[in-house]
């Protein structure tokens, strides 16, 4: 399924509100969007499998929340490219109908050129999934903004890696 129908900004505004002849009941209707707007949901993650175009996790685990527009992820774990994922993160609204991300990861023994190939070596040309192999130790803090459709807006990519590759 295509999670990208949930990057839109959700629309506040007004339910239809059905007359009743009982005003406890009108009253309820008439603030049924407050208290919708004040909801929050949380989700726990048991996931065997997760696919986005060439990525691929499995083992999937940890909190998802939702809270007006905003998203967290909360002690996500997964196994991608042979290794392990640590991460946290959230997703907010920003301006131009992008949101901002921001992400704290850690990777432990995954493959690097799988990785490379799951991000479509990362948007770049200069150091490509077939010129790199080895196994990959990294703590990755990433900030960037995507759009509607999940791409993300190269230029907004910020971030500090510490990183280990080994044969």
């Amino acid at each position: 399924e295509d999670f990208t129908t949930f990057l839109g900004r959700r629309k506040k505004g007004s339910l239809p509100v059905r007359k009743s002849s009982h005003d406890e009941k009108s009253d309820f209707g008439k603030h049924l969007d407050r208290y919708l707007d004040a909801c929050r949901l949380q989700m726990k993650l048991d996931i065997d499998a997760l696919r986005f175009e060439k990525f691929t996790a499995t083992g999937l685990s940890g909190v998802v929340q939702l809270t007006d527009d905003n998203w967290s992820l909360e002690s996500i774990r997964f196994n991608h490219a042979d290794g392990a994922v640590k991460l946290s993160g959230k997703l907010s609204p920003s301006v131009d109908n992008t949101h901002a991300v921001t992400i704290q990861t850690n990777l432990e023994h995954v493959n690097i050129a799988e990785v490379f190939t799951a991000f479509d070596n990362f948007s770049q040309q200069t150091i490509t999934a077939d010129q790199i192999n080895g196994t990959l130790d990294a703590d990755v803090q990433l900030g960037f903004n995507i759009d509607n459709e999940a791409s993300i807006r190269q230029s907004s990519i910020n971030g500090l890696v510490d990183l280990t590759i080994r044969d």
